[in-house]
This record gives C-alpha cells, structure tokens and sequence, in this order.
C-alpha cells in the first residue's frame, strides 16, 4: 500500500502554475446535493471546463489519473458512504485555492483536501483515502501528545 512518506505532497503555492495531472475534481463522499453544489461552485470560479466527478462503489478502485479522465458528472447522483474528500487534479495553483475558499465560504461539510502528484496518480482513489485518514489520525495524536507534554487542557 503506499505511503505518505513517500509520497511527493507538499503545501500547494500560490502561483498560477499548473499542477500535476488531467484537470478534474473528484469528490468522495459528497451527497448528489453536495455534488451540484461543487459544480456550481466551480461554475461560478471559472472552472466550467474541468470536469467533476464524484467517486462511487465502481470507480472507488481506479487510480486517479484514470479517474481524472472520466467524463463530467460521472457519478453525480450517487451518495457513497465514504470519507469525504476534494481531490485536485491538474489546476493551477490559483484555482485550487480559489475553489477551496469558495467551498469553505459555502454551507459545506468540511472535507479531506488533496491534489493528484506523479506519485499518487496510480494510487487508487480507496488507497489515498486511507492514507489521507491515517495521516489525519497520526497528526491528531501528534497534537495530542504536545498538548499533553505542555500541560494544555486536551479536549474530551
């Protein structure tokens, strides 16, 4: 299974350079109604033409370059019971940030952000939310233990 640590992730820029991959955004776990909220979303930021595509039970084992390639609104419509995450795929660095502020300035339930690199594009979408949630818990216990060591009160 892969791994975050050998992975290429680092912080995205600012710049309006073209990160790695086919353009798209694929959403796990995201309601159909949440589904069309992103579209809009990424309608209203100028991203009309990349496609969106929402993960389901037949594509949760496609690599993500494979995914990425799939048709606008591939399984919009369908509600999969899986962690929810926007995974980003050959944007500039503008746009990701563009959408992400929009999303967060929405109604939305708050996601798992990510972007496709050299390396992770022949991850299937189901290994990088694994790892995406293991690498959540182990910052979280990071955390935790700082907290700890400090003497911070740590939330129940």
């Amino acid at each position: 299974m892969p791994n975050l640590e050998e992975s290429t992730f680092r912080a995205v820029g600012m710049s309006d350079e073209k990160m790695y991959g086919h353009p798209a955004v694929m959403l796990a776990g995201a309601t159909p109604e949440e589904q069309n909220a992103i579209r809009a979303l990424m309608d209203a930021k100028g991203l009309a033409g990349i496609a969106a595509i929402a993960v389901t039970p037949a594509t949760i084992n496609t690599t993500l370059d494979e995914l990425a390639r799939l048709p606008d609104a591939t399984g919009f419509g369908v509600a999969a019971k899986l962690p929810r995450a926007v995974v980003m795929s050959g944007l500039r660095e503008t746009e990701f940030h563009a959408l992400m502020n929009s999303y967060r300035a929405g109604d939305l339930p708050r996601p798992i952000w990510a972007t496709v690199t050299p390396t992770s594009g022949s991850w299937t979408i189901k290994a990088l939310l694994i790892e995406l949630l293991k690498e959540g818990e182990a910052l979280r216990n990071a955390t935790r233990k700082t907290d700890d060591e400090s003497g911070a009160a740590v939330p129940a």
